[in-house]
């Protein structure tokens, strides 16, 4: 399967929305997406379903399997994951908090 993963959508970053969306595509004997059979999205916003829809029907496709030979219509299922990428952490924010108490003697 080729695919290209679709873009997390800028408004899905600014709203810090992650989710996973999960197609059922009717693949034809090519290996081209034809039509998208079902959608499985819980809690998942509507601008992270499109965007993954655009990305299968515009730049994927899938290496059919042979069934006698030829490569038969099929329904593969498709999991697009969104998730946000967590920022690396700085190294003033890991380095340990320096003392402002000084020593008495």
């Amino acid at each position: 399967m080729s695919q290209t993963p679709p873009p997390h959508p800028e408004s899905a970053i600014k709203n810090q929305e992650e989710g996973t969306v999960v197609w059922t595509v009717l693949v034809g004997t090519d290996g081209r997406p034809l039509r998208i059979v079902s959608i499985s999205a819980h809690d998942v916003a509507p601008d992270l379903i499109q965007a993954a829809n655009d990305s299968v029907r515009r730049h994927w496709h899938f290496q059919p399997s042979l069934k006698s030979g030829e490569p038969p219509q099929g329904y593969p299922r498709v999991p697009l994951n969104f998730k946000l990428r967590t920022p690396a952490p700085t190294p003033s924010s890991t380095a340990p908090a320096a003392s402002s108490a000084s020593s008495r003697t």
